[in-house]
């Protein structure tokens, strides 16, 4: 309240002074003319003021949009450079893996003459023996430098050997989907009986990482010389129901073929695996990724030289709780097992 009765007196006040100078004006009074003029150039020269202070806050943002202007424009031309340059390396990374599938092809090639020229050793080797029947000592495989102390199986060998209800079986890029169904095809070893197509399933299904690829022991350059490794670890979880998985390594030692009389046989591999099928234990794998280790502390030093399965695993239906019906030509209970497979290591120190 006291303050309103201030502004008020004030305003009063105020008015009493235009007043009288009004009043003065009206008398002619030169000191109040000269006061109204003096008022009036203050108030000019405060709009002018104003209007300076206004055209330079306009200015100012003028320059500062110019500026920004400026500043896109340079990222706009840096953003079409780097455009530019991603274009070139998409470009140079096509043309290296052309290169590459080539020189892919190349070593293809060569493997193969290799081969050739290693056949034809054998054989003059044989001719040189006075009892050409004995076997010749196992060829090592593919040498590892000494200062490597950890072998990664899934980067040097290859998932890509099926075994047993092998139509039962896919892969890709360490998943692996198992489904017990058991009608066919079945892997060489279970595809004939009595030189006729066996229909009965071999109630298992599997698959065993190979150097090279596809090949049982069939190649002169398949397979690594592991002598010094005394381990293997890996990783592994199912990605559906629980499974009972066993593990292995080696054991490449035969493959199919079709004899002189016309008869399907399963016949010594000529460049075998010099380790023999060592199993790794049955593992039960469920959702949850496990770190498996394996000491190999008790194989002998010779069992590494060439190991041509690095690695490998079966399902059978009897760990998995899958009965055969009547007829024994398929399942009670058709079971779906899929999981994954990841850093496969053969190790000089097991943990």
């Amino acid at each position: 309240m006291g303050k309103t009765k201030g502004r008020t007196a004030r305003n009063a006040s105020t008015s009493r002074v235009w007043s009288r100078l009004w009043r003065a004006l009206k008398a002619g009074d030169p000191v109040a003319i000269v006061g109204l003029i003096i008022t009036v150039v203050g108030l000019i020269i405060a709009v002018v003021g104003l209007i300076i202070t206004l055209m330079a806050l306009w200015f100012d943002a003028n320059r500062r949009i110019t500026e920004l202007t400026g500043e896109n424009s340079v990222l706009q031309i840096e953003n079409k450079q780097s455009t530019d340059k991603i274009s070139v390396l998409q470009i140079k990374n096509t043309e290296l893996t052309d290169e590459i599938s080539a020189l892919q092809l190349e070593n293809i090639r060569l493997r193969a003459e290799l081969n050739k020229c290693d056949e034809a050793r054998t054989i003059l080797e044989r001719a040189a023996r006075p009892d050409s029947s004995e076997p010749l000592p196992p060829r090592v495989g593919k040498a590892v430098p000494a200062s490597v102390r950890r072998f990664p199986v899934d980067i040097r060998y290859v998932a890509s050997g099926k075994m047993g209800d092998i139509g039962d079986v896919t892969f890709g890029g360490g998943k692996f989907t198992y489904k017990t169904v058991g009608q066919g095809p079945h892997e060489w070893k279970f595809k004939y009986v009595d030189n006729e197509l066996n229909p009965r399933p071999a109630q298992f299904g599997g698959v065993v990482w190979l150097s090279p690829q596809s090949e049982f022991g069939t190649f002169s350059d398949g397979g690594y010389d592991l002598r010094g490794f005394r381990g293997i670890e890996w990783e592994a979880k199912a990605t559906g129901d629980p499974v009972k998985v066993e593990f292995f390594i080696g054991g490449i030692n035969r493959v199919g073929s079709k004899g002189e009389d016309g008869r399907f046989e399963f016949v010594r591999a000529p460049y075998p695996d010099t380790m023999p099928r060592t199993g790794l234990g049955i593992r039960k794998l469920t959702n949850e990724w496990q770190t498996f280790r394996v000491s190999l502390a008790d194989q002998p030093e010779g069992n590494f030289a060439r190991v041509v399965g690095g690695f490998g695993w079966i399902a059978t239906w009897g760990n998995n709780g899958v009965e055969p019906d009547e007829s024994g030509m398929g399942p009670n209970n058709v079971k779906k097992f899929t999981f994954e497979v990841r850093n496969v290591f053969y190790v000089k120190e097991i943990e």
